[in-house]
């Protein structure tokens, strides 16, 4: 009995250092929620979102062609000459020779590119959090679960000197480690702060009419900025234009590398990466489809936004 107590005790008090350690909790100021699209895509779902986002936009857009039988990406005539071309979309179309390339390697390459242009700037606004902060949030739960298993261990020995049963304890044991390991992966992955989580969720109520406007002009599509916002905020799950359904698919199936546990590594505080990882619908803290408890799978009554909020 105290064995199981003292586990229940050592998770909750994990859970509340991992709280502590995610920084501040408020909404920040104006200034902090004043992000271009591509960083706000960044923020609401990592790496994958702004590459999902960029990409999705060039081909909209006719700056590139999406060859769905080769899944390559190739140039487009770069008809939009006179407009302002985001440094991150430069990066992607610019760096394509001329019989293109597949889709999987355009797509790592604009994660990277995404890291390089937004992360310094959304941890120094406590959006995210830094590489030391992050290998905290890791350690110093796994440090108090540790103790914990290491007291079961040292229990079990005790018991087994004296011949007493053990077989509870043992159980207890497995159940412990598994689960902090768990527990441990699964609280920690979202590496934006609290004020990170509270920006995204803002502007996803903010924006949710986006969803039911996209819906409604599902033939014509929406403004160019409403398209980018609705992309980077809520994922490509909500875009319904048929000319982008065949990226659409390959998009969505396209997992993040898996390094450093599940996504890019980034200078060894491993990746800016927010759960499920593609276009999915986990805007609530528990991982469910809804911002808020709301109706459907929405960010305060739109529909499906893949990333507001996040996890832990």
């Amino acid at each position: 009995m105290f064995y199981i107590t003292l586990l229940g005790v050592g998770f909750i008090a994990a859970y509340l250092l991992i709280k502590r350690l995610r920084g501040p909790g408020d909404e920040g100021t104006p200034a902090d929620r004043d992000l271009d699209p591509y960083a706000m895509a960044f923020l609401a779902g990592g790496g994958k979102r702004a590459a999902d986002t960029v990409i999705a936009h060039l081909v909209e857009r006719g700056d590139l062609v999406y060859d769905a039988q080769a899944k390559r990406l190739l140039r487009g005539e770069r008809a939009h000459t006179s407009r302002f071309w985001h440094p991150l979309e430069l990066a992607i179309h610019d760096s394509l020779p001329e019989d293109g390339r597949s889709i999987g390697s355009v797509h790592q390459q604009a994660m990277v590119v995404a890291e390089e242009l937004f992360a310094k700037e959304l941890i120094r606004k406590r959006l995210l959090l830094s590489s030391d902060e992050r290998l905290r949030l890791k350690r110093i739960p796994s440090y108090l679960l540790g103790a914990i298993i290491i007291i079961g261990l040292v229990k079990l020995d005790l018991a087994q000197s004296w011949n007493r049963p053990t077989g509870y304890l043992k159980v207890l044991l497995v159940v412990g480690t598994v689960g902090s390991i768990l527990f441990v992966k699964r609280m920690t992955r979202d590496t934006r702060t609290l004020r990170g989580k509270r920006v995204v969720k803002t502007l996803c109520r903010q924006n949710a009419a986006l969803v039911t406007t996209a819906r409604a002009q599902a033939a014509s599509g929406l403004p160019e900025k409403e398209s980018l916002l609705l992309m980077g905020l809520f994922g490509l799950s909500v875009v319904t234009l048929p000319a982008l359904a065949e990226l659409q698919h390959s998009l969505l199936h396209l997992a993040a590398p898996l390094m450093s546990g599940g996504g890019w590594t980034s200078g060894g505080g491993g990746p800016y990466w927010y759960g499920g990882g593609g276009g999915g619908s986990s805007c609530s803290g528990s991982g469910g489809s809804s911002c808020g408890g709301g109706g459907g799978s929405s960010c305060g009554g739109g529909g499906g936004c893949g990333g507001c909020g996040g996890g832990g």
